[in-house]
This record gives C-alpha cells, structure tokens and sequence, in this order.
C-alpha cells in the first residue's frame, strides 16, 4: 500500500494549506545571501545545460509546454505578497485570489459580470472578443482585444506577461467561441445565460483534460504518470479529511520547474528571427502584437523548439527582470528587488519555511538523491558542486531539489521531471479535479475523452490538436 499522508495544516479552497510540517530553519540575511550564490550558480550564458550532452537520450518537451505550463500555474495560484512580506502570514491566512480549481479562471470571470468586464465580449455578451492581428495563412485572429486607450484587455494581467504565454490564453478564447458557435447550432432553444455556462463548462472539461493527459504526459517521469494518471491508482495524498487547497509548497517552489525550461531565446516564427527573453515579455505594454511576435505553433508543440531541460540551469534573461515585468505578480509598489527570478525564488521558499527536499521525500518514504561527480566526455560533471559549496548539500531548497532530481534522473536527464516532483505535480493536479464536484473527473471519471467538435468531427487531445482546431496552426 502507497504511504498516505493528509495535508499538516488544511485550509480553505481560497487559501494555502501547507502539505508538510514547516521548517523550522532561520532565515537570517547570512542564509539569504547563501540562496543568492547558490541562485547565481544557476546561471547560462547560452543555450546550454549543466547536463552533458551525450547523456541527452530523451528530447525534452517542446517550447510551447513551458508556457501552457506557466498559463495552468496561473490558472491555481495567484498570491501577490511582495517578497520582503514573503512569510509574515501563515497560508492559511494567505489569499489565493486565482485557485484552486482547473477552471480558467484566468478567462471567465467568476460573477460573469458582463457590465465590469464588457470590453471583453462582442456585442451579444456571450463570445469573446480577439485583436485585430490575424495570421497571414488564413486570417485567423491571434490576440487580444485592447481597451480605448491600447491596453490588452484580460481578466487576468499575468496572462500578459509575455507574448507566448499571450496567445496560449487567446487559443483558449477562440475555443470558447467555437464552442458557442456549435451549442447554438445544435440547441436554439438555450437561453444566452445558458449558452454561455454549456460552453464555459464544455471548454473547462477540455482544458481539464489537455492538462492531465496531455501536459502532464509530457513533463512527468512515464512510471508515475503511469501509476497516478493511465491507472488512476490511489493518491498518496488524502484530500478529503481537510479538503483540498493549493500547497505552498507547490505554489512557492514545486510549480515553478518551469523557470529552468525557458530558452534565452525563440524564433517564434519564419520572419522573426532570434527574440531574446527580454523583448518575449510585454507586461504593460500598449498595442497590438505585431506579425513577426506571432507564435508558429507547429515548432513550439510538435516540431523544432524544444525547451531547455528541467536542471539547474537558468537562463541569464531571468537574472534581469525589470519591476515592471515582476509587478504583474505582486501588489506593492516598485522597486522589486531583487531582479533575479531565481534568487527570489529561493528567498520567497526560505521566508515561507518550506521544507527541505529531503525533509519531503523521507516523509513520503522516498530515496534521498544523492549527486555524485563523475567524468563525462573527458569533463568533470559535478551536479553537487555549488550545493557543496554553499553548504546546503544535506538541506537543499525544495525548488532547488526538485530541479536537481530531474537533472540527474538516469533515464530521462532533465527531460522530464524526477520521481518527486511528478508525484508532487500529479497528486495536486489530482486533487484539484477529484475534490472540484464540477469537474470531468468528478463527474465522469478517469477514462473520459472530450467528445468531436462538429467542425472537424475529430475529439481534440492535444495542445496541438487545440491549435489547429481554432485555427492557429497548420
């Protein structure tokens, strides 16, 4: 039988909870500047990972997961504590102001409040409106709607935040709309109000499912996803006594493997060339996206852009964020110090008391990692080193842990999460849509498949699938 373990301290739905006991580790300005060196030890200057090359047998996933996994991280958390507050409360005190449902809540407002948010709908209330920018293949539009003065109109700012991640949440909005359009087709009778909420709840089961199968299938090590997800065996996590929230330990550190995924770089399509991080991200800006800043999705889900690996490595473009592109996360005002992702990252973790990596896999029963150095291609590859060094071999930041397992994961070497973190992952995913009464899971079980649209006539699986589905891809 799997070890079962109930959450250390429950909360509500629209609070944290914390998963595991918290730590009890001071967080002096000594243990703040050991995080930063190990932070910056995390720095590439380049495309390249700590991982020897010729230890790559698996592909990691294609560029575009590493966006929809910055829009679902979105979609459950929002926690806009600035990082100097980062710890004053506890998180069951915490507002989480977006979770914990897989519900794009980034999308719909919660209240449908067609008077506050009506510059996001057409005329008749009930279909989203798009930018005027459309594809150049087949005049699909690609962006969002802007408001009387320029500015992008969403219901959630962060999904604003660069332009890939940008047009993911337009894939979304154009989903919406196709499905009005087929409801209304094939029910005439429904009432607008109706209307909306079948094709609001047909969209959100998709989405439920892209996610479990789809994204997780594509970041997580095969064996867990196998045993939590194809054979939907029992969670290790028992939701139900306390009901299910967001842990801070995912929010702060496990959710974001991510960071170590983003390229310095992309060509987001044939005419952009080379877009390098800082001109990715548009927090703030006015105007429409631009032909070139369009997204080809064909390279960035099934052929040519991969993501960088899950390792330690970051990318030199996150050492440099402006406040204006932090403050899209936080409510204080700037200056947002520090400007390095992953140093906040590490501090944020600290200050919130999360445990140690091998706090949590001795909870769970888990194998501790153990690095060790080895010669690689005549090379000395020490994935220990800068742990070493700052003297957090044997308590390890979860973020940085997480991170670590994957890079030294034998079978898949960065290309998918380790053993911890997917547990950690699918566990949450689950819960999320086990405990959601209104979910595809709830309501219909785990070997439910999203039925065909009558516009291809074909059930849609993937992102990819999503893509082309809307018109974005060919």
């Amino acid at each position: 039988m799997p070890p079962v373990i109930r959450p250390f301290r429950s909360s509500p739905p629209d609070r944290y909870c914390r998963l595991f006991r918290r730590s009890l580790r001071e967080v002096s300005e000594e243990t703040i500047e050991t995080l930063s060196h190990l932070a910056f030890s995390m720095l590439k200057d380049d495309d390249t990972s700590p991982i020897p090359k010729s230890y790559w047998r698996k592909n990691s996933p294609f560029a575009g997961y590493t966006y929809f996994g910055q829009f679902i991280v979105h979609n459950l958390t929002e926690d806009d504590t600035a990082l100097r507050d980062a710890g004053e409360q506890e998180p069951w005190e915490t507002v989480n102001s977006r979770g914990p449902w897989l519900n794009l809540s980034g999308i719909y407002d919660p209240s449908h409040d067609r008077a506050r948010w009506k510059l996001l709908y057409q005329a008749d209330g009930i279909r989203f409106r798009l930018g005027e920018p459309r594809r150049a293949q087949n005049g699909e539009p690609f962006d969002l709607p802007l408001d009387d003065d320029g500015y992008p109109v969403l219901t959630d700012d962060r999904n604003n935040e660069n332009i890939i991640v940008r047009q993911i949440h337009v894939m979304f909005l154009k989903l919406h709309n196709l499905a009005i359009d087929e409801l209304q087709a094939e029910s005439p009778q429904l009432t607008d109000r109706e209307l909306f909420a079948s094709a609001q709840e047909r969209v959100c089961w998709h989405y439920q499912y892209l996610v479990r199968q789809d994204f997780l299938r594509k970041i997580c090590h095969p064996p867990v996803f196998k045993e939590l997800v194809l054979d939907d065996a029992p969670p290790w996590i028992d939701w139900k006594t306390g009901g299910f929230s967001i842990p801070v330990e995912l929010a702060q550190a496990v959710l974001r493997f991510g960071h170590s995924m983003v390229r310095p770089e992309y060509t987001l399509n044939i005419s952009s060339g080379k877009v390098p991080l800082d001109k990715l991200l548009c927090s703030g800006r006015r105007g429409p996206l631009q032909p070139a800043e369009e997204v080809h999705w064909p390279s960035f889900l099934e052929a040519g852009e991969l993501a960088m690996r899950i390792d330690t490595g970051a990318a030199s473009g996150l050492f440099g964020l402006e406040s204006k592109d932090i403050h899209s996360f936080i409510d204080a005002a700037p200056p947002h110090l520090p400007h390095a992702l992953p140093v906040r990252t590490l501090v944020r973790g600290a200050r919130n008391r999360l445990p140690t990596g091998q706090d949590i896999a001795r909870k769970l029963g888990m194998p501790v990692i153990q690095p060790a150095a080895e010669q690689v291609d005549g090379q000395l590859y020490d994935p220990g080193k800068d742990l070493r060094g700052t003297g957090l071999s044997d308590a390890t930041p979860l973020w940085y842990y997480i991170l670590l397992e994957a890079e030294i994961e034998p079978e898949n070497r960065g290309a998918k999460l380790g053993e911890l973190g997917s547990r950690l992952v699918i566990e949450t995913i689950n819960g999320a849509l086990r405990e959601d009464p209104g979910s595809y899971l709830s309501r219909f079980g785990s070997n439910w498949e999203p039925p065909p649209w009558k516009k291809t006539g074909k059930s849609v699986t993937t992102l990819a699938g999503l893509a082309q589905l809307v018109g974005l891809y060919e």
